[in-house]
């Protein structure tokens, strides 16, 4: 088969290192090769006579058999879904997704639309993993009492410091047991399975991360078998090696291949019968029977293009994919709570678990994916709590085939620093899910606040790109040249700058199952934006849309006053502007203001330079299924 390719995220270093290779030897038709950094995937169609494209629209739009996504992980579920919807198979790097919720999303759309989707986890080709698979399901070694999983990928911390991702919650969902160790434990599940519980100690022993640079687990099986994972970038120890052992012998893997230890008899036997109290078990001795071949991306092509060809499934699909990753996420779960996790794992849990974790990360010293080189925070001793200010529910907007539905979906001002019976009242409201659009730096100086203590699924959707340059926001407060105009240029400028966030933002409003709550700092220009996207998708006019924007301009002196005594400190010059705002001392600049004009200038601009808010959030990957899905659960007929 020779296979029309095209490849999304071309210019990444793992794509031009061995995916290409793989591509040229087994002589591939490569159409179309897509990324974001346009220098970098021109030196690689350059190199190869490959062609680009501009936009992964026209990439997609190509007449092809087979999308390679190299992106790193943390866009692949976007990306899979589009490549599905335009049915295309899709071969992505590992690991798949680190959220259990975004490898269902990519298993669901598998299973709705027969797609094939193949993951790189390449050393499930391997001729001595194979055949350790084959010899444990045959019971070769008969009944299996332990394995061992060593595995050491020293590595020198500017690793780390030079890719500020990496070994980061947020960036990376995780450390060393994500990025090397996944390989290790994607092998030890394939040959005996998925356990039943994990225990774990994940400790930062050498790096300045975030995340893991040492891990220990514990997996046990139903029937109680039990292995020991040791994973590393922090030390330099013997060769990387997975060891199982049963009742009948033994087997390891390592960088030689496979070795066999056969017993005489079964262990089992020996221990039920009669002899003498010391008598040595004869165990025998290791001998090579599969030498190390295979493991390599041209390898995993080879095994993909089979499987299109109808003659076997993918070494590994999405599916398959998940076992590990739900290992990896009950690791880290048990070692934060220093207790057993048992799976399956909830995927709702996991994810909540990520989402403290990127917060933690926030409120400490290290800076994170998001604010590379971030400042610790200086924080009040005490944050004063103030009623919300700009809380509507935006039920009974008309949009597309009726109007929203009550009690679905709200907007607010700051809801961290809010009084405790006003968080019991949102949670009484049945909000059960909160999307932060506020800045790391923000949301780390004030937490949570006492919804924090409330079972409701927070999700950092930090919209930061486009916001107006600081001083030019000052100067225009202070010159009063901040009109109407201006600030829906900085909206616009926004939107299209964080489509790809507001869009994620948007699809988790589609996937709640209650009321969800976004808010920023104050409910008006974030929010506002977001709103403005989230209406658009679902059909609302020009008109309705400015006018939801303006309800905020009523609360404005309120609203003001709240942002400067939560996060004055941070605003610097600006701050003097928004006390007299809340004060009332003065025009209030268009800036600070909630001017219709505002927003409808911000829809125009769009409109007319990128065909409209709809096909922005579309360019960013958010896609038609997606906005059924949430017009289904907001949207209700007119009565």
């Amino acid at each position: 088969m020779t296979a029309r390719v095209v490849v999304v995220a071309a210019g990444s270093h793992i794509f031009r290192a061995a995916h290409a290779p793989a591509i040229v030897e087994l002589g591939l038709n490569v159409v179309g090769l897509y990324d974001s950094a346009r220098e970098r995937v021109e030196s690689v169609g350059s190199e190869f006579g490959w062609p680009v494209v501009e936009t992964l629209e026209e990439l997609l739009a190509l007449d092809a058999d087979l999308a390679v996504i190299c992106a790193p992980h943390p866009a692949h579920v976007d990306l899979a879904l589009r490549c599905i919807a335009a049915g295309r198979a899709i071969l992505v790097e590992k690991p798949l997704a680190a959220r259990l919720g975004e490898i269902d999303a990519i298993v669901e759309a598998v299973a709705t639309t027969g797609v094939t989707v193949a993951v790189v986890q390449q050393h499930r080709t391997r001729a001595e993993v194979r055949e350790a698979r084959r010899l444990v399901a045959a019971g070769h070694l008969g009944r299996i009492h332990h394995a061992v999983v060593v595995a050491s990928y020293p590595k020198r911390s500017n690793y780390y410091s030079d890719t500020p991702w990496r070994g980061t919650w947020q960036g990376e969902g995780g450390g060393v047991l994500l990025n090397q160790g996944l390989h290790d434990i994607d092998m030890l599940l394939h040959i005996l399975g998925s356990p039943r519980r994990v225990i774990a100690v994940m400790r930062t022993r050498v790096h300045p991360v975030e995340a893991e640079d040492t891990s220990d687990v514990l997996l046990e099986w139903q029937d109680g078998a039990t292995a020991s994972i040791h994973v590393t970038s922090a030390a330099p120890l013997d060769e990387t090696r997975i060891e199982v052992f049963g009742s009948r012998g033994s087997l390891r893997i390592s960088a030689r291949g496979l070795e066999s230890r056969e017993f005489p008899e079964d262990f089992d036997v020996f221990a039920a019968t009669s002899g003498g109290h010391f008598d040595a078990f004869p165990v025998g001795e290791w001998r090579l029977i599969v030498p190390h071949a295979g493991g390599t991306h041209r390898d995993v092509y080879t095994d993909l293009l089979a499987a299109l060809e109808g003659e076997s499934e993918p070494a590994a699909t999405a599916s398959d994919a998940r076992a590990a990753v739900e290992v990896i996420a009950a690791a880290s779960l048990s070692s934060l709570r220093g207790a057993p996790v048992g799976l399956p794992l909830d995927a709702a849990a996991q994810d909540a678990f990520v989402d403290e974790r990127i917060l933690a990360a926030i409120r400490s010293d290290r800076p994170t994916a998001s604010t590379p080189g971030a400042r610790t925070v200086t924080r009040s001793p005490a944050l004063e709590q103030t009623p919300l200010n700009n809380l509507r529910d935006l039920g009974g907007i008309p949009v597309s085939g009726g109007v929203i539905a009550a009690g679905r979906v709200f907007r607010s001002d700051d809801v961290s620093t809010i009084p405790s019976d006003e968080a019991q009242a949102l949670f009484d409201r049945g909000i059960r899910t909160i999307l932060d659009l506020r800045s790391a730096a923000e949301a780390g100086h004030t937490g949570r606040g006492p919804l924090g203590s409330y079972d409701i699924a927070y999700h950092p959707v930090p919209i930061v790109r486009g916001i107006a340059d600081h001083e030019e926001f000052v100067a225009h407060l202070r010159d009063g040249t901040g009109t109407a105009d201006v600030v829906g240029e900085y909206y616009a400028t926004t939107l299209v700058a964080e489509a790809e966030t507001i869009g994620r933002g948007i699809r988790r409003i589609a996937e709640a199952r209650a009321g969800v709550l976004f808010h920023c700092a104050a409910g008006k220009d974030r929010t506002g934006v977001f709103a403005a996207a989230l209406l658009a998708e679902l059909g609302a006019s020009r008109d309705d849309i400015a006018a939801d924007y303006a309800r905020s301009a009523e609360a404005v002196p309120r609203i003001m006053a709240r942002v400067s005594a939560a996060i004055g400190h941070l605003l610097g010059e600006s701050n003097t502007y928004f006390l007299a705002a809340s004060k009332g001392s003065g025009p209030v600049s268009a800036l600070l203001g909630a001017e219709a004009a505002a927003m409808k200038t911000m829809i125009d601009i769009v409109e007319e330079r990128h065909g409209g808010i709809p096909a922005v959030l579309r360019g960013a990957g958010f896609d038609d299924a997606t906005r059924d899905l949430l017009r289904r659960r907001l949207v209700t007929r007119r009565e």
